[in-house]
C-alpha cells in the first residue's frame, strides 16, 4: 500500500508541470481570442470568394476535402520550399470536388502519418509509467525483503547466542564454588566462543549475498531509470515538435472559423521551428545508431550539410526576390499568374512604364478575365494614354463583373461625358448614386466614387442649363 502510494506521489509529481503548461497554454489562448473579438468584433471576417473559393463553395464534400488538403500543402512547404508565392489565392490551389480526386491520398498518408505518431507517444507514455511503476516496485519489495533478512538473520544470530550465553552464565553461577564448574566454566566460554565465531561468519556471509543483491538492483535500477529517461526525453522532444507545428497552425486551418486565403508563408514561421527540431533530433538518432559505422556517419553528415546548403540557398533566393515589389510580384507568376501580373502591372505603371504595364494587365487577364479591378485599372491606364474607346470598354467590363464597383462607374461617365455621350453619361451617373457599400471591404473608396458620381452629375446638369434638376441633386 505505501510503496503504491509513493508511486501515485512519484506519478503526480512528473506531471505537474505538463498540467500547468497545459493550463497556462489555455488561459493565453482565451485571452488571446478575447483580445481579437475585442479588436475585430463577433462578426466573421469579410473576404472576397477568390481570397478562399474553398469558404465560397456550397458543396459540403468540396470543403471538407479541400479544407483536410489545405495543411498537406503547406506542410509540403515546410519539406521542399521550391514553389513560394506572396499570394496563393484565385484558384492557385484547385478545389477538390470528389472523393476519387487523386490528391486525397495526400491528405490520407498525411493525417494517418499524424495518427502514428500521436498513437506512438501514448503508448510509450503508458511504457514509461509501467516501466517507472514497475522499478519503483521492484526496488521497495527488494530492499523491504534484504532488510529483513538482516534484521531476522540479526535476530536469530543474536537470540540464539544470547540464549546460550545466558543459560550458560546461569549454570556456571549455580555452581561456581566447585572445580568441576571451573572445568565447565572454561569448557562452557569456549564453546560461546566458538559459537560467536561461527555466528561471525554467518554475519558476513549474508551482507556480502545482500551487498551482491543490491549491486545487480542497483544496475538494474540504473539501467530502467536510463531508458525511461531516453524514453520521456524522445516523447518530450516529439510532443514539443508537433505542439509548434500544429497549435500555431490551427486558427488558419478554416476549423474555427473561416479566413481570407489559402497558403499564406507568414503562418509557417513558428510550424518551421518544430520542423527543424524534429529533423535535428530524428538526425541525432540516426548518428547514435550509426556510431559504429564510421561510413554511414559520414554519409548522414554529407546529406544534412546539403540539406542545410540547399535551405539556405533558397532562403538567399527568396530574401532577393523581397527587396522590391517588382521583384516579389514577378516570382509570383509562375504560382499565381492573375494576381501576379496585375500587382506588378500597377507596380509598372507607377513606374512609368506605361506600355509593359499594359501588357502586365493583358496577361492577367488572360489567365482570369473575370478580374474587376484589373479591368478598371487597365481602363485609367487608356483614359490616361487618351485612348477614351477602349478605356470605355475596360469599365464597362469591370461593372460587369462587379455592379457595386463605384468608382468604375465615376471613370466611366467621366469619358462618357468627354467622347460626348452625354446622356450615357447621365445614366451611369445616376446608377451610380444608388450603390451602396454594405459588406465592402473598403466602404470609405466606395462613398467616394458614390459622393463625386453624383456631384459630376449636378455639373453636367449645369452645363446643360438644366438648374431644376441641379439643385435636386446638390440637395440630394
Amino acid at each position: 500500500m505505501e510503496s503504491n502510494n509513493t508511486i501515485f506521489q512519484d506519478t503526480s509529481k512528473r506531471f505537474i508541470h505538463l498540467r500547468q503548461g497545459v493550463l497556462s497554454q489555455l488561459i493565453a489562448g482565451l485571452i488571446l481570442i478575447t483580445f481579437r473579438l475585442y479588436l475585430t468584433g463577433s462578426s466573421p471576417p469579410t473576404f472576397a470568394p477568390a481570397d478562399n473559393p474553398a469558404a465560397d463553395s456550397d458543396d459540403l464534400v468540396t470543403r471538407t476535402l479541400t479544407f483536410l488538403l489545405l495543411p498537406v500543402m503547406n506542410f509540403w512547404l515546410l519539406l521542399c520550399p521550391y514553389n513560394l508565392s506572396f499570394d496563393w489565392s484565385m484558384g492557385t490551389i484547385p478545389l477538390v470536388e470528389s472523393i476519387l480526386d487523386p490528391r486525397n491520398i495526400y491528405s490520407l498518408a498525411f493525417y494517418a502519418m499524424l495518427a502514428v505518431v500521436a498513437l506512438w507517444i501514448i503508448i510509450s507514455q503508458e511504457r514509461q509509467d509501467r516501466t517507472a511503476c514497475t522499478s519503483h516496485e521492484n526496488g521497495y519489495m527488494q530492499q523491504t525483503k534484504h532488510s529483513n533478512g538482516k534484521c531476522s538473520d540479526g535476530e536469530l544470530n543474536g537470540n540464539s547466542v544470547g540464549n546460550g550465553l545466558h543459560s550458560r552464565y546461569q549454570h556456571i553461577n549455580g555452581r561456581h564454588h566447585s572445580k568441576g564448574a571451573v572445568l565447565r566454566n572454561h569448557k562452557v566460554t569456549n564453546g560461546w566462543s566458538k559459537s560467536k565465531t561461527q555466528a561471525n561468519h554467518h554475519h558476513s556471509a549474508i551482507n556480502n549475498r545482500t551487498q551482491n543483491g543490491n549491486s545487480i538492483s542497483n544496475l538494474v535500477d540504473k539501467s530502467i531509470q536510463s531508458e525511461v529517461t531516453e524514453w520521456r526525453r524522445t516523447v518530450d522532444i516529439l510532443i514539443m515538435s508537433l505542439a509548434l507545428l500544429v497549435f500555431p497552425f490551427l486558427p488558419a486551418s478554416n476549423l474555427f472559423f473561416y479566413v481570407g486565403f489559402v497558403i499564406a508563408e507568414r503562418i509557417l514561421y513558428i510550424p518551421s521551428m518544430g520542423y527543424c527540431l524534429s529533423l535535428a533530433f530524428g538526425v541525432e538518432l540516426l548518428w547514435e545508431r550509426f556510431s559504429r559505422h564510421r561510413v554511414r556517419q559520414w554519409t548522414l553528415s554529407v546529406l544534412v550539410l546539403l540539406l542545410i546548403s540547399a535551405f539556405s540557398l533558397r532562403t538567399v533566393l527568396r530574401n532577393q526576390d523581397w527587396f522590391s515589389e517588382e521583384m516579389l510580384y514577378r516570382s509570383g507568376i509562375h504560382v499565381n499568374p492573375p494576381k501576379a501580373w496585375g500587382n506588378l502591372a500597377n507596380i509598372l505603371k507607377m513606374e512609368g512604364k506605361v506600355n509593359e504595364a499594359e501588357t502586365a494587365y493583358r496577361n492577367a487577364l488572360k489567365h482570369r478575365v473575370n478580374m474587376a479591378d484589373v479591368h478598371y485599372n487597365l481602363g485609367i491606364l487608356l483614359q490616361e494614354s487618351k485612348r477614351f474607346h477602349e478605356a470605355i470598354e475596360s469599365y464597362q467590363k469591370a461593372i460587369h463583373f462587379r455592379p457595386r464597383l463605384s468608382m468604375a462607374h465615376l471613370n466611366l461617365g467621366i469619358v462618357l461625358t468627354e467622347v460626348g455621350r452625354l446622356k450615357e453619361a447621365e445614366y451611369i451617373y445616376l446608377h451610380a448614386a444608388t450603390l451602396t457599400d454594405d459588406g465592402l471591404k473598403d466602404p470609405r473608396n466606395q462613398m467616394k466614387g458614390i459622393i463625386s458620381s453624383m456631384f459630376n452629375l449636378g455639373r453636367l446638369m449645369q452645363n446643360q442649363g438644366r438648374f431644376e434638376v441641379y439643385n435636386a441633386t446638390v440637395t440630394v
